[in-house]
């Protein structure tokens, strides 16, 4: 593994480099770290030092003034790429982030909504509005806001709550003016209450939703308890990142990713030759549905132990066997699928909430006749090219790939594949009871979203398809195969 693809792997996979006392600290999750992964790692120690040494440097010296935020600061390619499609297409529901959990226990509404407000005082990111100058968006920080919870007593049926949360959920944004972070409360007795977030994904990702549950949990119990806010302050913000990634991206290296991209997409088939129940409709609907299963303990344990005489990563043969399941259902020998890459290459930026996450392609050919093994091995190769390309955002790899463009098909990929280790945290929460709500969450941004997440030793696998396109059947029968 060459350097930079070790870098880009450690990234993705959270794991945080420090510098103590000239020594080199490696801070990951429990089997994250393979021994191929440990080898690279004492094998370019010495070019980690210099890059977290550097790196650390650098961010000393990229923040934002606070008159820049409020004059108006250029936005990240990624919120670049979302602003557009508004701009473009209006308010797309596709691009809302949501979360929702049903409360059992004496809820605090203060402390829950003082914990919100802090949240929001603490992450510029949300309370961030978008303007256009001379034809260029930028990103405007607002010192000042309003922010409260929607609360409202409902004990009626479960369709029409599913009904009231769906209403919530598909809410537009007005980029120009709403906070983007915005929260319903249903009480339904007085132990019983539903919790829903929405979010504009262009003030968040997966990782920034797990470090607000993290803050909320930790910011509720202190303030339940009378106390004061407990988290240190933050040294950056997102607009911090976006100046950043706009300065020190060398245009040489960008050069020579976008070709290694263009060679890599060269001739690859525009859309997925998976068998549809239903027409596709001539515009891309937003219509959602949810298949959900799990991968048993013994399976999960038989596929680490090969991940492990393999030196491959659980990404690296679960998506492996995801492409070769897809080339079997379809007879299609040329895979391509999306997978979402963290894009977080500065520790620096890890505990903010804002739109860092960038989509990678993936291009699986299931040519020849290997064997699995051999399979993978390619997978792996295949993979670690990709992570070291990543830094083309994925607005700019549409532009210089130029597909054909149809409002019924999602641009080079129509199926994303995501391992999650963004897991939601323990709740500590004084009395409360938290159960993850899914049945609201009716939204499919691609014809099929496999998610899998690694959580007490069981793959738990999430199907998010579309209902126009596929049957229930087809979906259960399809995971069953995997």
């Amino acid at each position: 593994m060459n350097f930079q693809a070790l870098v880009n792997f450690l990234n993705d996979k959270k794991v945080a480099l420090e510098v103590a006392d000239d020594q080199l600290k490696v801070h990951a999750a429990k089997g994250c770290i393979t021994q191929g992964v440990a080898n690279a790692i004492t094998e370019h120690k010495a070019q980690l030092l210099e890059h977290v040494k550097s790196s650390t440097m650098q961010n000393q010296m990229i923040r934002v003034t606070k008159e820049e935020k409020a004059s108006g600061v250029p936005l990240s390619f990624a919120q670049q790429r979302l602003w557009f499609i508004n701009k473009l297409k209006g308010s797309n529901t596709s691009y809302h982030v949501q979360g929702g959990f049903k409360l059992v226990g004496p809820l605090n509404v203060e402390a829950l909504t003082h914990a919100f407000k802090t949240v929001i005082e603490r992450h510029e990111s949300l309370r961030t509005v978008f303007i256009e100058r001379d034809g260029e968006p930028l990103q405007v920080v607002k010192e000042s806001f309003n922010f409260a919870l929607n609360i409202k007593e409902m004990a009626s049926s479960k369709s029409e709550i599913n009904g009231e949360l769906l209403d919530e959920a598909t809410k537009p944004f007005n980029l120009t003016e709403d906070l983007m972070l915005r929260v319903l409360l249903i009480k339904q007795s007085e132990n019983e209450s539903l919790l829903l977030f929405t979010i504009h994904h262009i003030a968040t990702d997966g990782w920034s939703v797990s470090v607000m549950l993290q803050e909320l949990n930790s910011l509720y119990r202190a303030y339940n308890n009378n106390q004061i806010n407990p988290l240190p302050e933050l040294a950056f913000q997102y607009v911090d990142f976006a100046n950043w990634q706009r300065n020190s991206i060398k245009v040489e290296a960008l050069d020579k990713q976008q070709a290694y991209w263009k060679d890599a997409m060269a001739d690859a088939p525009e859309v997925h030759s998976l068998p549809l129940d239903y027409p596709r409709p001539s515009r891309l609907s937003q219509d959602g549905a949810l298949y959900q299963h799990s991968l048993n303990g013994k399976l999960t344990t038989a596929i680490k132990d090969l991940c492990q005489s393999q030196q491959c990563t659980l990404f690296m043969l679960l998506q492996g066997a995801f492409a070769l399941l897809l080339n079997r259902w379809s007879n299609e020998k040329d895979i391509v699928m999306g997978t979402p890459v963290a894009n977080r290459t500065q520790a620096e930026f890890f505990p903010l909430i804002g739109f860092f996450v960038n989509t990678l392609v993936l291009r699986t050919k299931l040519t020849g006749n290997p064997s699995f093994i051999e399979y993978i091995q390619q997978v792996k190769v295949n993979l670690l090219d990709a992570y070291a390309n990543q830094d083309v955002p994925f607005d700019t790899l549409v532009e210089i790939l130029n597909p054909a463009r149809s409002e019924s098909l999602t641009p080079l990929f129509q199926i994303m594949f995501s391992l999650q280790n963004n897991q939601i945290p323990d709740f500590d929460f004084d009395g409360l009871t938290f159960t993850p709500l899914t049945e609201n969450m009716r939204i499919a941004k691609f014809d099929i979203t496999l998610n899998i997440e690694d959580k007490g030793g069981r793959l738990n696998c999430d199907w998010e398809y579309n209902p126009k396109l596929f049957s229930s059947s087809t979906i259960g029968a399809l995971a069953s195969a995997f």
